[in-house]
């Protein structure tokens, strides 16, 4: 059951990863969410999809990745399932302060 609800996540995360790549449909982004009427007008938004894109490309694999695990009992498997989602929260998380222009990449 476990392994089935991974690939279904995994599915549903590649579909919108690549939505996201294509600049269609919702964008997933915190600072398109939270932005106002007036201010979605004006944004850019390429870069915010992107980011969208890759943080949902990381999830398909993390869910993909686990649910190898659990379908064929690969309890090795988790540990690098685990290390893809700390990737994807710390990419959301820095390409964040990058876009906002909080910090640069000279201070990476």
């Amino acid at each position: 059951m476990g392994a089935i609800l991974s690939f279904i996540l995994a599915g549903i995360c590649l579909v919108i990863s690549i939505f996201q790549f294509m600049e269609k449909g919702f964008c997933f982004n915190d600072e398109y969410l939270y932005a106002s009427k007036e201010e979605r007008k004006k944004m850019d938004m390429g870069p915010y999809y992107r980011q969208s894109a890759i943080v949902f490309l990381l999830l398909f694999f993390s869910f993909g990745i686990v649910g190898i695990s659990a379908a064929f009992h690969i309890k090795w498997l988790l540990l690098p399932g685990i290390i893809v989602i700390i990737l994807a929260i710390t990419y959301a998380f820095v390409s964040t302060f990058l876009y906002r222009g909080e910090i640069s990449y000279l201070q990476l």
